[in-house]
């Protein structure tokens, strides 16, 4: 008796039927069937999912993923086709240029990469990278308001009118930095 029938055996793995389907079930790994790497990357692509985050998620967040692909295509497909993610999901990556000639060409590959729509890779990576920032950058300066309490603090009308010119003059220069871009 092999490790897989044992273990199919007391239960660990349960092995996977094949249900009559269009698609036929042609590759397995360890006592499950699977379509093979293109078949199923084809289904995956279908989906629209922008990176192995996005992968990750969908294949905790959904109990009926499609037929015959796998929840860890990494591990299923290691020697059977498997590039990465990026090739998984249909998602095109742009190698930043080296050299100056090249990073004049990059500007103009950005400047089209802007007009596409918002649900982007990159507006992905802002809205993660913004939802983390934001709260800290409030609560940063709510800790410099608390500085105004007479009660507990002593400072200059002078030292107090430094404090709000520092700050707007940053307000300044982030609202610069968010027109321009």
């Amino acid at each position: 008796m092999s490790i897989d029938q044992e273990l199919i055996r007391r239960g660990v793995i349960v092995p996977t039927f094949k249900i009559k389907q269009n698609n036929v079930l042609t590759f397995s790994f360890k006592g499950r069937s699977y379509l093979d790497y293109n078949k199923a990357r084809s289904k995956v692509r279908a989906l629209n999912l922008g990176s192995a985050s996005e992968w990750k998620k969908y294949c905790y967040l959904n109990d009926n993923l499609p037929y015959g692909v796998p929840e860890s295509p990494e591990i299923v497909y290691r020697n059977n086709g498997w590039i990465n993610f990026s090739d998984w999901l249909g998602v095109k990556v742009i190698k930043k240029a080296d050299n100056k000639r090249k990073k004049l060409k990059s500007k103009n590959k950005i400047k089209l990469i802007k007009k596409r729509p918002l649900n982007s890779v990159k507006n992905y990576k802002f809205l993660k990278l913004s939802s983390k920032r934001l709260p800290k950058a409030l609560t940063a300066i709510k800790l410099v308001g608390n500085l105004s309490r007479t009660s507990s603090y002593e400072y200059s009308e002078s030292e107090a009118q430094e404090i709000i010119k520092t700050l707007s003059k940053s307000m300044r220069k982030l609202r610069n930095k968010f027109k321009n871009e």
